[in-house]
């Protein structure tokens, strides 16, 4: 019942004594973000302004805040924010796990079947058990056929505009120049930045021309591929409008 809820839950003078911190939390979530700014209060190592944690987390930031600005973020607002933070979303994501423990063990085909899906993996008909690191390599997955075709090991940018739609995400899902997943290049952005933008002026402006055409690059696969033997000519073109 509405009035109920306004009583019992919403109790504006239970509301207000829990947050001047005069009773006794009724969540677990907020007591436990009291107990975490208590402590860190009462550790020797708090630090003081102008010193740099090692590994800052949250409430660090919070405390260092509250150190260079105490009429703005009081300790009362330190203990809010940081229940806030803790408090977050916590019901939903404890409810959602115990309705999957729930489900699973009312099911206990399933909870089997995902202990041994725990506890290895099987990839391309081969099991794999846990603890095995599994990886891939860039260099042979390039040069599948039956993703990037035939002639894979030839130079041929028309397999990337010219290709069919599926062929074409076949190709991007296993580009793996750059990794994927959670271990994938962080700087893959600058990087197709830093190669995209000088190109087209550098053509623009220049004929280019191998020294030795006749002549093959040398690679030295030495954790970077390194190429020797490109010797080019540039020769100045000339002066070319703009599109």
């Amino acid at each position: 019942m509405p009035i109920l809820d306004q009583l019992a839950n919403k109790n504006p003078v239970e509301r207000f004594l829990s947050w001047s911190q005069l009773s006794a939390p009724s969540f677990a979530t907020v007591k436990f973000a009291r107990e975490r700014v208590a402590e860190r209060l009462s550790s020797p190592k708090t630090l003081k302004v102008g010193e740099e944690p090692e590994k800052p987390d949250l409430l660090a930031h919070l405390m260092l805040s509250g150190q260079k600005h105490p009429n703005v973020l009081t300790q009362k607002m330190i203990t809010a924010q940081a229940t806030s933070i803790a408090f977050a979303g916590s019901d939903n994501t404890a409810m959602t796990i115990t309705a999957i423990i729930y489900y699973l063990l009312k099911n206990i085909n399933g909870y089997k079947r995902l202990m041994q899906e725990l506890e290895g993996a099987q990839i391309l008909g081969t099991w794999y058990p846990g603890g095995t690191l599994v990886g891939c390599n860039a260099w042979i997955l390039h040069h599948r056929p039956e993703i990037f075709g035939d002639d894979c090991a030839s130079f041929r940018r028309e397999r990337w505009m010219k290709g069919s739609s599926e062929a074409l995400a076949k190709m991007k899902s296993c580009f793996f120049a750059f990794g994927a997943g959670s271990r994938v290049c962080i700087g893959r952005a600058i990087s197709l930045l830093e190669i995209g933008k000088p190109l087209p002026p550098l053509l623009r402006n220049f004929d280019l021309h191998l020294q030795d055409p006749a002549r093959d690059w040398t690679l030295y696969n030495d954790f970077l591929v390194k190429q020797h033997g490109v010797d080019v000519r540039f020769t100045r073109r000339a002066a070319v409008g703009t599109v």
